[in-house]
């Protein structure tokens, strides 16, 4: 499944730049997800279940900081690596993919899906993600 941003973030996307109703600049915050569900343009953030591995940091990773943007087609917004590690031994607990949401209200903005789900069972278990998020004009879609 390939990143997805819902319906919601281009309806908040669309107000902002049309500068009707604008929301408040918004601090990104990059979690992980362990409930297995069909990502759809209609998703918001109860359609998902934030992991919850020994070691996972609650509330996920904040992504203030310097987004690498590059104007191509499609545009490319790229975040530095994050990782997320198991700090014990544990029952397995399958990771199925991220989301990208608002810090202060849990918006969803994007999803991501992995192809395969990643198992987290052991200590130094790692799950690495590149949040990237990719603009397309309508003829690239």
């Amino acid at each position: 499944m390939p990143f997805l941003f819902v319906d919601q973030a281009e309806e908040r996307i669309a107000r902002y730049i049309t500068n009707q109703s604008p929301p408040a600049a918004s601090k990104l915050t990059l979690k992980l997800f362990k409930n297995q569900f069909t990502p759809s343009d209609a998703g918001d953030e109860t359609d998902i279940v934030e992991a919850d591995f020994t070691g996972y940091p609650a509330g996920g990773i904040d992504l203030t900081g310097l987004w690498t943007i590059t104007p191509d087609a499609p545009t490319l917004l790229q975040y530095a690596e994050q990782e997320f590690t198991s700090s014990a031994d544990q029952t397995a607990q399958l990771v199925w993919g991220y989301v990208i949401v608002g810090t202060d209200d849990d918006f969803l903005w994007a999803i991501w899906q992995f192809t395969t789900p990643c198992s987290v069972s052991k200590n130094g278990d790692k799950i690495k993600v590149t949040p990237k998020l990719n603009i397309k004009k309508p003829s690239e879609v």
